[in-house]
């Protein structure tokens, strides 16, 4: 049986598809990145047209949005590029006008799953990425939520430089990890993935899934944002396990 590498989507390789909402006027699409067919667990992106309407309604499940563009009223809401919003299961959705073309990221929960019941929303994440990172003195986040009951954490991150972390190991995260890449600049963003002994390029806009036990490392950074979902709120002392570093990168493997 072969290993396969974390789950990786360049987003120009998935099509729009219609989206359908009940009680909708005008023109809304989604591409598809990953769904749980169990628990309709998804990540997505979602993108409205401009004058898009939407009458208020209830969110079925938990879910975490980032704005990648446009402008939208959600109810009270003003939502834009890099707007954040946690919606918890059973909290009011709009009305929704979409004063431009709008695109969102969002990740929803299972339905019926467990979730914090308190909304949070970030009107700017670049201005509030003004955190330390774990990364080093290149990255600035914004620590974004705290789930203890889905036990997740939520961080937004922006780097300004470019670099390796831990240049040579790699290390094994013990929980899943989602991730979707906003831009980056002229510069590739590389990591190496234990089960292809090789680097891949994080070639925004993206979206990563990395399930758990994955080895990975090495990592080439450049000036980039991104928006990350950990499934563990041990941040960030569990996010590198130190105790399953390894100093040594394979070139690949290759037997004829």
């Amino acid at each position: 049986m072969k290993l396969t590498p974390a789950y990786l989507v360049v987003e120009n390789s998935i099509n729009w598809h219609p989206l359908v909402i009940e009680g909708a006027t005008g023109k809304a699409w989604i591409k598809v990145f990953a769904r749980d067919p169990h628990t309709d667990a998804t990540a997505a992106l979602v993108k409205y047209e401009k004058g898009f309407k939407a009458p208020k309604s209830t969110s079925k499940a938990h879910s975490d949005t980032i704005y990648i563009s446009g402008k939208l009223k959600d109810g009270d809401l003003n939502c834009h590029k890099a707007t954040y919003l946690y919606r918890p299961a059973g909290h009011a959705v709009g009305p929704i006008l979409a004063e431009e073309e709008t695109v969102k990221f969002i990740i929803t929960g299972d339905r019926g799953g467990p979730g914090s019941k308190t909304p949070v929303f970030v009107q700017d994440c670049d201005k509030a990425a003004t955190e330390e990172s774990y990364m080093g003195n290149d990255w600035s986040i914004k620590k974004l939520r705290f789930d203890e009951e889905a036990d997740c954490v939520l961080l937004y991150q922006i780097c300004h430089g470019t670099g390796i972390v831990d240049h040579g190991w790699t290390w094994v995260h013990p929980h899943l990890e989602e991730a979707y890449y906003i831009e980056h600049g002229k510069e590739a963003t590389l990591d190496w993935l234990g089960e292809i002994g090789g680097h891949v390029r994080y070639d925004a806009p993206c979206y990563l899934y990395r399930p758990p036990g994955s080895r990975h490392g090495d990592a080439h950074f450049a000036p980039s944002k991104l928006f990350v979902k950990y499934y563990s709120t041990d941040y960030p002392k569990d996010i590198f396990d130190r105790r399953r570093m390894i100093n040594e990168t394979p070139k690949g493997y290759l037997n004829e």
